[in-house]
């Protein structure tokens, strides 16, 4: 036993032993092993990419890489996908292409399975563009711009490169220089022709082209350039930082390689002063600038050239064989040079204001290549070819020499040169010294000093508050220094008159002035000023500073009371309220108004308030009062001072607030504009009132007795409150403010409707209660009863007609008024109305009261039975809207019927009566309107029964075998019954020809039925009720009846001896007949005019046969066949016998009267021996005669002797044609009598008359004519003239007068005309026919023989010693009708002395016009005056003017405003009439204000050279400006001397608006007037001030222009912008903004102020530092347009944010505008940071601790007593990873792995401008951006199975147990074996 427990713990030692020994070196290597191979993906552009594994997805975009370690041989699927308009530019796994990638799919999936290496895939999106856009693209891309690469930026071509660049890496260093060797680079290599259409070929886009990217890549290649290539194999930044220039590419065979238009600019890092001293010139912009060529006859030069800034001058090299300087260079001392060529080159060249050299070249890459070459050559005669001989030297030579022609620069121009010192690479790749660069600039010098003074005396004058003195002003050379205070020239000091010191000997040149200190009161001005010093003078610049006062803006605000609010309640209005203001000088105690101490206010206004109840410090709100203060922007201002304000006059509907206000206005800061006024708010307590309003009934007008209803109370259309009426009707309103309410109606009475429209107003005015009323509408009730057949509807049956019906309305109930008084309006079982059923079978009661009612039939409609039945209804309230309630009634009526049945036989005959019943016989029977409607055809009929009627309305019956039938019922009506069947034993008969009839009716309210109609069977009415038709059939023969007929009027011609013949058609033959024993084929008519053959005619067809014609008619040659049959049998004879009519028609003979008319018409005219005309007649046929036709005796209808016209009766008319002739026809034959009964125009009518008989002859003669002939008389004219006396009436004798004519005179023409009367001209119109004078009686004669027509006579002589009369005599000489013989003419002519009118006007009111006074005299003699008067409100008239002679009217002396008016002249002409020598108008004396406006505008950009690139400044010209509105007022009242007030005193009169041209008002009056502009222009701001002019009174017509221009300046904008600088614990420089430098961007194209493209988009405008709070220090006058600000330059320590922010100059009127940038949110600059990975390593093996917890934290001090983050350890790669920022950051370990010992080591880790540094020893950065650092830990010097993994505890611990478990057995068994052993003993 013990020798096995022995064996057992030795066994359990040797374990533990080795696993002490196994267990370190299994911890080493747990801290070594490798991990699982990682997957990486990194998406570029817009796209994603999914990772599935193990169904596991996960999106991967640009914004979110994927790392994820997998077990080898791990299967992923990875699938990408592009946005919308994008597509797949390359799939890439370790920087080479998937093998599935085909280039621009939308989406690719592969399949991929890890192995050992990490995966390292690449997606790249690109946007898909068309061919315009790509090849637009293609030259934007290829336009690489670098900049200087901050250290630990990361850059693409750090991290991207090519498989096959990759391969050529593994040969070679990938960081080693070009291969520079006798192999590769040839001195002054050529362009060749092949590389020559490349860059050809580049200019054109074509930069990515398969093959050039080739050759490009073979060349890198070549000469070992990967580290300065991007992807695409073109030359980066990274180039300059090893070589000078790349013009050494061209040596190197390697030009492709230099992108288009591509450059390198780089700046000095620090700030150069543009003025250093000549003695030590640095370079602060170096520039080379973009591959290109320039060539002429004698070749090409391909290369770049370079473009340099020496202390701001813009420099060019004159060395080219030499290494070009770079930026921060300091050169040697300048030296000036005075070769006149080298001077030329520098005054002319590209950059200086004076540049030809771009007028040689098309950009601006040509114009720097040659100009270096051209100064190269003329400086030092070198080039880059490096001789005077070299092609290039002559290539640019003979190009520029153009410029040696040029004139010599000015002697104050000077040009220095400088040589740079030390070395450089040259363009061959030679290590040569620098080179000498040139520059030029202007040194004149002179002196300055300023003025200072007071921008606006009257605040400042004798006002101890403000002084000049002590103000201080720095000069300074840039704005931008000016703005920052920095690098001041001088400063001036203000002395208390405002004068200045003088600083002298300044350089000639703009200097920038700005205030640095302002006086007492005064505001600090801010404007930078720029002062030009000229050589030689002493300059004096004159500033003005603006006092310190507060432009108030709102002076008091009113607010009400109650509401707190600045919005008046209901009706009151703020508005309206007056408050006098008054302003001390001086300083008082708080709340102590200044006249409680006795002072006197320096002014005092009162002002009222507006709507809002504000008062502003403007002249429209001034009532009264002094003049404003004003500041430098014309606004109304209050110097620091004592303000009070009381209130004077309360607004409307408030009540006086008596308290007295008191403000301080006190200085404040630095700026003019001060805001310490605080205004007073005013409360004011509205006056309220109450409303009781009554609710009546609009009809009756009685109050609703009724509670509930309910009233909204309306403000302004807004509902205020309500109030509701009590059981008495009425209803009170709590109280309301002052206003005007309306009262709506919103709930209404039960049984009453609410009247929408309906409103009551109320206006409240005073505290008290106001009472008014409503009334509204009861609800009435509209009740229609339809009325329908039971049967049918509302179609009734048969004849029945549901009109006609009446109904009586009752009530069923007591009917109550509503307005519940009690009243009752109709009792119980009253009738209410009544109704009659109208067409549409309804009748309709209105405005009934509501309650219970019915309906009952007083009497039926036709054909319906009584119905007395009750039909009860209610009328009920339905709700306040519904004015009328509709109830609708329907009553159901019984239709009258009757019946009738047949009994149908059959006769064999005449001979046998036999009758017999016939059994199946059809009949039908139809509504008659039925069987009309269908054109009595009775199945037509019947159909349309079946389809359309009900059963009541037709019926069919079959006979049976008794040959009976009934019809059933029939509704009412007429029906029409034809048999339509024969029956079964009716073989031999013909179905019953005809129709009979059966009517069901009604009389005295009872239903009977009636038959007719039966062809003589017989019909009964039996007990049944029903009609009994008996129908009998019998056979028979006819006679023929002949009948003559008149074929016109269809009358029977009673006439005997018409004779006939019948011819049977069937036999040929005429029909004879023997009568009497003799044989008749002739028949005669009688006196009767008919004929009856004698004897029966069988059945057939025959022809009738006309052969004479009866008196007075034409024989019928038409024969007329018929046919004889029952069916057509028409009537019977007395005695039984039926016969057949047949009627032939014949025409009557007809008369016909023949008329002719003819007179006197005029032809023609001449003249007698005295030259007065006479008219010529003919006789013609004259148009329009009337003639009437009289019957002389009775004339007879020939046809039945009717009597067509009595005697003495008009029987027709007719109206001669322009022939004279016209005819009666269609005349019956008789006497006649024949008058003409109207006469032609211009005729008398004749009352001759004619007898005409026209007398049958034969009855073939168709018509008897005759004829009549008339001859009429002219009409005549005759005048009678009388001369007078006009006042005595007395004869007078020897007046000549002239008859004309006042119309054209036409006479009859022969010729062929068109027109119906023809005619020809025979006398003009204002044609003199005759002239005659006056004999001793006054006796005017006129002999002449007129025609009819329009004359007037006129006085063509006056008698001696009269005026003539002007009167004309109208002589109305037209037709006077047929019944005037003469026309009578009776005319007197009266004379007058002269009378002279004059009349004095206002030319523009045409009023007459007092006080001119005037005087008359005759032409030629103005000292004979005849008369002189001065005008009064009436014209003045001078009698007794000499008829003949001419005058002369002039004014001597003009009323006050009007010009004197021109002579008149006139001659006194032969009239009687008072006669106006004229109209003297007087002309106001009127002025015209001419008026321009004038601003700056856009004109065009000043391009300027800055560290940054060029800048295109806008420039601004004063021009004239439009839109902007001048508002005239009248400065006093314009009266003039006619009484007139055009305008009153400060009345507006016009608004003018500017224009490109000067504008001018309206012509004004002569008075006194001012302007003052209302709108300003968009863009400007308006100027506030009144502008005085005057109009003289100098009595002269013509206009007074005053001329005036006002002058409008734009916005102030304020571009704010804020930019924040990021620190951290470690970079916290305070100093950092000022490395910052932003450029002002154009976003658009903007526009010049003419609409032109003045500056292009994406344009530097300006550039910009920042101060310490972030702001702009300098910002330009922009145009209105759209722009974005840009980061150009910031701190080393800072990321450069490359954004655009946008934002935009918009049209403004305000003086100042703030321009947001970014929202108005901080721009922050965030600081660079550097990524470090701190590797965790056991210092025994150099490998990485992984699987084990530690920490590092990192510290500000080295002490590491102020940590800055602490970072948890990455257990799976053992690392711990900071980011840092620029400076000082201290990492020590402060957790140690599990097994280590905490390392006290502290990592120091510098990060500056030359890179990272970890305790002092630079670090390099890895390919994946990372600085690492590596930190050792040992082990702790324990047990060191503690050391390893935790799984070895596990192991030691099961062997534990399991050692123990096994003693522990072996203990047990041996203690069983110990007791078997006892046992057995």
């Amino acid at each position: 036993m013990k020798k096995t427990l022995k064996r057992i713990v030795t066994c359990i030692f040797s374990t533990l032993l080795t696993v002490n020994a196994v267990m370190p070196t299994y911890a080493n290597e747990q801290v070594v092993a490798e991990p699982s191979p990682t997957l990486n993906i990194t998406v570029e552009g817009n796209g994603q990419v999914k990772v599935t594994e193990n169904e596991t997805e996960t999106i991967v975009t640009k914004e979110t890489p994927f790392t994820q370690s997998y077990k080898e041989g791990t299967k992923v699927t990875i699938e990408a996908i592009a946005d919308e308009e994008n597509v797949i530019e390359n799939f890439t796994n370790n920087d080479v292409a998937v093998p599935e990638f085909v280039a621009e799919q939308n989406s690719l999936k592969i399949e991929y399975v890890t192995g050992v290496e990490n995966s390292n895939f690449v997606v790249t999106f690109k946007e898909i563009v068309s061919s315009e856009e790509q090849e637009t693209n293609e030259k934007v891309d290829t336009e690489p711009i670098e900049q200087p690469e901050a250290e630990g930026e990361t850059t693409k071509e750090d991290s991207i490169e090519t498989e096959e660049k990759d391969k050529t890496k593994d040969k070679v260093d990938k960081n080693s220089k070009l291969l520079i060797n006798d192999e590769t680079f040839i001195p002054n290599r050529p362009v060749s022709a092949e590389e020559q259409q490349i860059l050809n070929d580049y200019q054109n886009g074509m930069t990515m082209k398969e093959e050039y990217i080739q050759k490009r890549k073979e060349i890198v290649d070549k000469i070992h350039a990967w580290k300065y290539v991007d992807d695409n194999y073109f030359i980066t930044a990274k180039f300059y930082e090893d070589y000078d220039t790349a013009n050494l590419l061209l040596g190197l065979g390697a030009s492709i390689l230099i992108a288009p238009d591509f450059r390198y600019s780089e700046s000095a890092s620090s700030t150069y002063s543009s003025d250093r001293s000549l003695s030590s010139p640095v370079v602060t912009y170096f520039e080379e600038g973009g591959h290109t060529s320039i060539s002429n006859g004698i070749g090409t030069v391909w290369g770049t050239g370079g473009f340099w800034k020496v202390d701001g001058h813009v420099a060019f090299c004159g060395e080219a064989m030499f290494a070009p300087p770079r930026a921060g260079s300091a050169l040697n001392s300048a030296v000036e040079v005075h070769d006149d060529r080298v001077r030329k080159v520098i005054y002319y060249a590209y950059g200086y204001p004076n540049n030809q050299v771009s007028n040689y070249f098309k950009n601006r890459d040509q114009s720097l290549l040659a100009t270096n070459e051209f100064l190269s050559a003329v400086a030092s005669g070198t080039s880059l070819g490096g001789s005077s001989n070299g092609q290039r030297y002559h290539v640019a030579y003979e190009m520029l020499k153009g410029i040696l022609n040029l004139p010599s620069p000015p002697s104050d121009f000077k040009v220095y040169k400088a040589k740079c010192p030390g070395t450089g690479t040259n363009f061959q790749g030679i290590v040569t010294e620098n080179q000498t660069l040139y520059w030029g600039q202007n040194e004149p010098k002179g002196n300055l000093t300023i003025e200072k003074s007071s921008s606006n005396p009257s605040i400042t004058d004798n006002n101890n508050c403000y002084s000049l003195e002590g103000a201080e002003y720095g000069l300074y050379n840039s704005e931008a220094d000016a703005n920052k205070d920095v690098n001041r020239v001088g400063t001036f000091t203000i002395k208390a008159d405002g004068k200045a010191n003088t600083i002298k000997d300044l350089k000639a040149k703009t200097y920038y002035l700005k205030e640095t200190k302002a006086g007492k009161g005064y505001d600090l001005d801010k404007k930078v000023y720029p002062v030009s010093v000229k050589s030689g003078k002493t300059e004096i610049k004159k500033v003005k500073d603006n006092p310190q006062a507060d432009p108030v803006g709102i002076l008091l605000k009113k607010r009400d009371k109650e509401t707190g609010q600045d919005v008046p309640q209901r009706d009151a209005k703020l508005e309206g309220a007056e408050f006098t203001v008054k302003y001390y000088k001086g300083d008082y105690a708080e709340d102590v108004d200044p006249a409680t101490q006795g002072a006197t206010p320096e002014r005092t206004w009162v002002l009222k308030t507006d709507e809002d109840g504000f008062t502003y410090l403007q002249d429209n709100y001034k009532v009264s009062g002094d003049e404003f203060y004003y500041n430098s922007t014309n606004l109304p201002t209050i110097p620091i001072g004592t303000v009070t304000l009381r209130e004077t006059k309360a607004p409307e509907g408030y009540k006086l607030n008596d308290e007295t206000f008191i403000v301080k206005v006190i200085s404040e800061g630095s700026d003019e504009f001060l805001s310490t006024y605080q205004e007073p708010i005013v409360p004011e307590q509205v006056i309220k009132g109450k409303i009781r309003i009554a609710k009546k009934d609009k009809d009756t007008g009685k109050v609703i007795q009724v509670a509930g209803t309910v009233f909204d109370i309306y403000f302004n259309g807004q509902k205020v409150s309500s109030m509701t009426t009590d059981e008495t009707g009425y209803a009170t309103s709590e109280d309301l403010a002052y206003g005007e309410y309306v009262i709506k109606e919103a709930k209404a009475p039960n049984g009453y409707v609410v009247d929408v429209d309906q409103e009551a107003v109320v206006d409240i005015t005073a505290e008290k209660t106001y009472d008014t009323e409503l009334s509204d509408k009861r609800v009435n009730a509209t009740i229609n009863l339809v009325k329908e057949d039971k049967d049918t509807g509302n179609r009734p049956q048969g004849d029945a007609t549901l009109t006609g019906a009446v109904y009586g309305l009752y009530a069923k109930e007591d009917i109550l008024d509503p307005s519940m008084d009690g009243t009752v309006i109709h009792k119980k079982d009253s009738l209410v109305g009544k109704i009659t059923t109208d067409k549409n079978a309804s009748g309709t009661i209105e405005n009934l009261y509501l309650g219970e009612y019915y309906w009952q039939e007083i009497s039926p409609s036709e054909g319906y039975e009584l119905d007395e039945t009750k039909y009860p209804f209610t009328a009920s309230y339905k709700d306040q809207n519904t004015i009328t309630v509709t109830v609708d009634s329907t009553v159901k009526e019984t239709i009258r019927t009757g019946e009738f049945d047949i009994i149908k036989t059959i006769t064999d005959g005449s001979q046998s009566e036999i009758m017999t019943n016939e059994k199946g016989a059809e009949f039908v029977a139809v509504l008659l309107k039925d069987y009309e409607a269908n054109g009595k055809d009775i199945q037509k009929a019947l159909q349309y029964a079946k389809e359309n009627r009900s059963e009541k309305e037709y019926a069919v019956l079959t006979t049976n075998k008794n040959g009976y039938a009934t019809s059933g019922k029939l509704a009412y009506g007429k029906y029409i019954i034809q048999q339509t069947k024969k029956g079964e034993n009716a073989e031999e008969t013909d179905i019953l020809e005809g129709t009979f009839t059966f009517e069901v009716t009604e009389a005295n309210g009872q239903t009977i039925i009636k038959g007719g109609d039966t062809s003589g069977n017989s019909l009964e009415v039996g007990d049944d009720g029903k009609m009994h038709y008996h129908i009998n059939n019998r056979p028979s023969d006819y006679f023929l009846k002949l009948v003559k007929v008149d074929a016109e009027s269809g009358k029977q011609i009673i006439l005997s001896d018409a004779t006939f013949k019948v011819k049977n058609l069937a036999t040929g033959e005429y029909i004879r007949q023997k009568v009497a024993g003799v044989w008749v084929d002739e028949f005669n008519t009688d006196k009767n005019g008919y004929v009856i053959l004698p004897l029966k005619l069988k059945s057939g067809k025959y022809q009738l046969e006309e052969i004479k014609a009866p008196h007075n008619y034409l024989l019928n040659g038409t024969s007329i066949p018929f046919e004889i049959k029952k069916s057509e049998v028409t009537s019977e004879d007395e005695d039984g016998d039926a016969y057949i009519v047949v009627a032939m028609e014949d025409t009557r003979v007809k008369g016909s009267i023949s008329f002719e008319k003819r007179g006197e018409v005029l032809v023609g005219s001449h003249k007698d021996e005295n030259g007065n005309i006479v008219f010529d007649y003919e006789e013609h046929g004259l148009a329009g005669t009337e003639v009437t036709v009289y019957a002389k005796e009775d004339i007879i209808d020939p046809a039945d002797g009717e009597v067509l016209y009595k005697a003495g009766e008009v029987v027709t008319t007719a109206t001669t044609d322009k022939s004279g002739k016209a005819q009666v026809d269609n005349l019956y034959l008789g006497s006649y009598l024949v008058r003409e009964t109207k006469a032609p125009e211009g005729f008398v009518v004749s009352d001759k008359e004619y007898n005409v008989t026209l007398n049958y002859k034969d009855d073939y003669t168709a018509i008897i004519s005759d004829s009549v002939s008339y001859v009429n008389e002219r009409q005549k004219v005759a005048i009678d003239l009388v001369k007078l006396d006009d006042e005595t009436d007395t004869p007078l004798s020897g007046a000549e007068f002239g008859l004309y004519a006042t119309e054209d005179i036409y006479g009859y023409d022969n010729e062929p005309r068109i027109t119906d009367m023809a005619k020809k001209l025979v006398v003009e119109k204002g044609t003199l026919i005759e002239t005659s004078i006056s004999d001793d009686n006054g006796q005017v004669v006129f002999n002449a023989d007129l025609p009819l027509g329009k004359y007037e006579i006129r006085e063509l002589k006056a008698p001696i010693g009269y005026a003539s009369s002007d009167k004309v005599i109208e002589v109305d000489a037209t037709y006077q009708g047929q019944d005037v013989e003469t026309i009578e003419i009776e005319a007197e002519f009266k004379n007058s002395i002269t009378k002279v009118e004059f009349s004095k006007i206002d030319a523009t009111t045409s009023e007459e016009l007092e006080g001119a006074t005037q005087v008359v005299y005759p032409k030629d003699k103005p000292n004979e005056i005849f008369e002189t008067w001065v005008s009064t409100k009436e014209p003045h008239i001078i009698k007794g003017l000499e008829v003949g002679q001419t005058y002369i009217w002039e004014e001597i002396s003009a009323p006050y405003g009007f010009a004197l008016a021109e002579k008149i002249e006139f001659t006194v002409e032969d009239t009687g009439e008072i006669q106006v020598a004229g109209t003297m108008k007087d002309e106001i004396v009127y002025g015209q204000l001419t008026f321009e406006k004038v601003g700056k505008q856009f004109t065009y950009t000043d391009i300027g050279m800055t560290d940054l690139g060029v800048v295109n400044t806008p420039v601004f010209e004063e021009m004239n400006i439009l839109g902007a509105e001048i508002t005239i007022y009248a400065s006093e009242d314009i009266t003039l001397g006619n009484g007139i007030t055009y305008y009153k005193a400060d009345e507006e009169i016009e608004t003018l608006v500017s224009d490109f041209e000067a504008v001018q008002s309206i012509k004004l009056p002569v008075g006194k007037y001012y302007y003052v502009e209302t709108k300003a222009p968009i863009g400007f701001v308006k100027n506030e001030e009144k502008h005085y002019f005057e109009v003289k009174d100098n009595q002269i017509n013509e206009l007074q222009v005053i001329e005036s221009t006002l002058k409008n300046e734009r916005p102030v904008y304020n571009i704010n912008m804020t930019k924040q600088m990021e620190f951290s614990d470690t970079a916290m420089n305070k100093e950092a903004y000022k490395d910052v430098v932003f450029g002002i961007y154009t976003r658009d194209d903007t526009y010049d102020w003419k609409g032109n493209v003045a500056i292009k988009y994406d344009t530097l405008l300006a550039t910009s530092g920042i101060d310490e709070e972030g702001h702009l220090v300098h910002t330009p006058e922009l145009p209105v347009g759209n722009y974005y600000i840009k980061e150009l330059a910031t701190n080393s320590a800072y990321k450069l944010d490359e954004k655009e922010y946008d934002f935009s100059i918009e049209q403004s009127n305000d003086k100042a505008v703030i321009v947001p940038i970014n929202e108005g949110k901080p721009i922050i600059n965030k600081l660079k940071e550097y990524y470090v990975l701190v590797n965790k390593v056991d210092e025994n093996t150099m490998k990485n601790i992984i699987s084990k917890e530690f920490e590092f934290t990192s510290f500000t001090d080295a002490e590491c007593k102020n940590p800055i983050e602490t970072k948890q350890a990455n257990t799976k790669d053992g690392t711990v990873k900071f980011v840092l920022n620029y400076g000082t950051t201290y990492i020590k370990e402060t957790k140690a792995p599990l097994g280590y010992s905490l390392s006290p080591e502290v990592v120091k880790v510098e990060v500056n401008d030359d890179g990272l540094f970890v305790n002092g020893k630079k670090v390099e950065r890895s390919e994946d951006l990372l600085y690492s650092i590596i930190y050792k830990d040992s082990l702790l010097p324990v047990i060191q199975t503690g050391a390893g993994s935790d799984s070895m505890l596990f192991i030691v611990a099961g062997l534990g147990v399991l050692v123990s478990l096994i003693g522990i057995l072996e203990y047990r068994r041996r203690n069983r074996n110990k007791k078997s052993e006892n046992t057995s003993e």
